[in-house]
């Protein structure tokens, strides 16, 4: 983010040339913005930036002027676009207009719309519901934009995840608060981000972009990215089973043969699941690799186990069959239900005696983005073992794209 006139004292094409210059060499793109300057200072930074990086990707923001900002970028070679909100911020009547006004603007330049849907400083009055804002922000730009409540103030990642898992593969762009603690589990659900406080001398926004602490985050993010490859596929049993059941080893062999890394924990000395939930937490403590690289399955008991670890721990994925989920028993003491991932596969049998399969559709109708698959079997899937292979394939796949 290059904040145009926020150095009193300095001059501001030269702070802004300075600043781009530092992004553009760490493999960022600037995004030039009006916030303590005006849209006067933007057009000039434009301008500098069309004479001396033509082929840069650089974008431009004129908060609380949208034509002007298409304007900027159409006339200076902008790439992207941000709008602070495309959707949500005013009663029906005017959304209607301003949703035809930013139709018009699209036709008349072709750039790409980043747009914030429920944004910092903005308010709601649309009357719809998040999900209703968020499926309409989807038809009027490329991607949405996503924040906490204000510059600086980290975006609450269960907010990342709801955007997510009503948008699915649409981009969501993280646009405020991210830090070098953060950017790991950002990049991991989203599909980018806007950094502007955190890369300024003291992480203040009123003080210039601080090089190093771009080189930092710059690394920073190249390692995150280079961590979504999946490397490791943890396996949980279920109650009455053991580590090398037939369903196990016929995914195993599908995760081995795409070159990833294997584990069938054995709980067989286990008397409650609680037990199991405290050895699955303990074995991803000590893995190797991030959390971001590994998937976790799990059957019957072992899908309830896999689900309460990943309440707290951020998988890149969850493969479950016939899941304990909301079972009476006193064996399963955790009854609320939030995985920290994005990725969620369910199958069950229809004719299973043992966990209702309605469960699992009660836990896909609450968590969009949930597929689920109810196949002509019981409990223990024996009928549907290349049916699980191939969906195992295929979601290990998507993730790893």
């Amino acid at each position: 983010m290059i904040h145009t006139g926020c150095m009193l004292g300095e001059d501001m094409l030269e702070t802004a040339k300075r600043e781009i210059e530092i992004y553009l060499k760490n493999g960022m793109y600037p995004l030039i913005e009006n916030y303590f300057g005006t849209s006067a200072d933007c057009e000039k930074v434009l301008a500098w930036l069309q004479d001396y990086h033509p082929k840069a990707v650089y974008g431009v923001n004129i908060l609380g002027d949208a034509e002007e900002a298409f304007l900027l970028a159409k006339a200076y070679g902008a790439r992207f676009i941000q709008i602070d909100s495309v959707c949500g911020h005013l009663e029906t009547d005017r959304d209607e207009e301003y949703a035809e006004e930013l139709k018009m603007l699209r036709k008349k330049c072709d750039v790409v719309l980043l747009g914030g849907v429920r944004f910092k400083y903005q308010p709601i009055c649309s009357g719809r519901s998040l999900k209703e804002d968020l499926l309409l922000g989807m038809e009027r730009c490329d991607a949405i934009v996503c924040t906490g409540e204000g510059t600086g103030i980290p975006t609450p990642i269960g907010k990342v995840q709801e955007f997510k898992s009503v948008l699915n593969d649409f981009p969501v762009i993280v646009g405020a608060g991210v830090t070098i603690d953060t950017v790991e589990e950002t990049f991991r659900l989203a599909d980018g981000a806007i950094v502007g406080s955190w890369v300024k001398d003291n992480h203040d926004a009123y003080n210039p972009v601080n090089e190093q602490y771009v080189e930092l985050m710059s690394r920073k993010i190249d390692y995150d990215n280079s961590l979504k490859k999946l490397t490791h596929v943890v396996f949980s049993h279920g109650k009455e089973s053991g580590p090398l059941g037939s369903k196990i080893q016929r995914l195993m062999t599908v995760a081995e043969e795409m070159g990833l890394r294997t584990t069938s924990i054995d709980y067989r000395d286990c008397t409650t699941a609680d037990e199991r939930v405290a050895i699955l937490n303990e074995h991803l403590n000590q893995l190797d690799v991030p959390l971001s690289q590994v998937v976790l399955v799990g059957s019957s008991m072992g899908g309830y186990v896999s689900m309460v670890v990943a309440n707290e721990m951020p998988v890149a994925g969850l493969f479950l069959m016939a899941p304990a989920l909301w079972m009476e028993s006193g064996d399963y003491t955790i009854q609320t239900y939030i995985p920290k991932t994005a990725h969620i596969e369910i199958v069950h049998g229809m004719l299973d005696d043992t966990v209702p399969y309605e469960n699992s559709i009660r836990f896909a109708r609450e968590h969009d983005g949930t597929i689920l698959h109810l196949v002509p079997d019981d409990h223990r899937l024996k009928a549907s073992h290349e049916f699980l292979a191939y969906q195992f394939r295929r979601f290990l796949d998507d993730i790893s794209k």
